[in-house]
């Protein structure tokens, strides 16, 4: 029982502080794909929907990319929060 409480606290906390590092732009059906940064992990990404923006994850071992937006080896992501 504590271990649950505990659990959903944390999961909780951890959403309230990972956000995009800026707003998804507005989407048209012409829109490019849209990939955001988190401002809170190197291996956290957004990919801007007609919703807002969906959270995803790299692999274990990964970090997003800003540049070539896919996740890389840590070295090759130049990511620094």
């Amino acid at each position: 029982m504590q271990f649950s409480v505990i659990a959903t606290i944390l999961a909780i906390s951890a959403g309230v502080f990972a956000a995009p590092s800026a707003p998804c732009p507005e989407i048209t059906d012409k829109s490019p794909t849209t990939f955001l940064s988190d401002n809170a992990s190197c291996s956290t990404f957004y990919i801007c929907d007609r919703s807002g923006p969906i959270k995803y994850e790299c692999p274990k071992g990964l970090e997003f990319s800003k540049t070539n937006w896919v996740c890389v080896d840590p070295k090759d992501a130049a990511c620094s929060l």
